[in-house]
């Protein structure tokens, strides 16, 4: 999980002087975000600079995932499943690294600051069936 910067910013007159504006559009921003980014977006930014590829992309998932798991330790989650579900977020995060510069930074201060430790990384588990 990132942290969560509590310092606010003043919404009027939020400059985006800086701002790193270099995903490509593979990721686009949300439109109502590029004009008019939120305060916690400018915090990160501030906090997330480094967007050198520090990660192997391919491992970008055993960085964020630790396991099968789950809030329920009675519900199990079947083993093609989870396969199938981890198959697929490592697709999707291996792309964004990859291709989107911001959602690297992020990732790359997420690792530096809690996800190194793997009892800080998460877990996937079962909820509804998966289709």
């Amino acid at each position: 999980m990132l942290p969560v910067t509590y310092r606010l910013i003043p919404q009027s007159g939020v400059s985006t002087y800086g701002l790193n504006t270099a995903d490509t559009p593979v990721f686009p921003d949300i439109p109502e975000h590029a004009p008019n980014p939120s305060w916690l977006r400018l915090a990160h930014d501030s906090l997330a600079i480094n967007s050198e590829f520090r990660l192997e992309p391919e491992c970008v998932v055993e960085y964020l995932i630790s396991g099968a798991g789950g809030i329920d330790p009675d519900t199990e989650i079947d083993d093609d499943t989870y396969n199938e579900c981890y198959d697929e977020l490592s697709s999707v995060l291996q792309n964004a690294y990859t291709q989107s510069e911001t959602f690297r930074r992020l990732m790359n201060y997420a690792y530096e600051k809690e996800l190194h430790d793997v009892e800080q990384r998460w877990l996937l588990g079962a909820g509804e069936a998966f289709e």
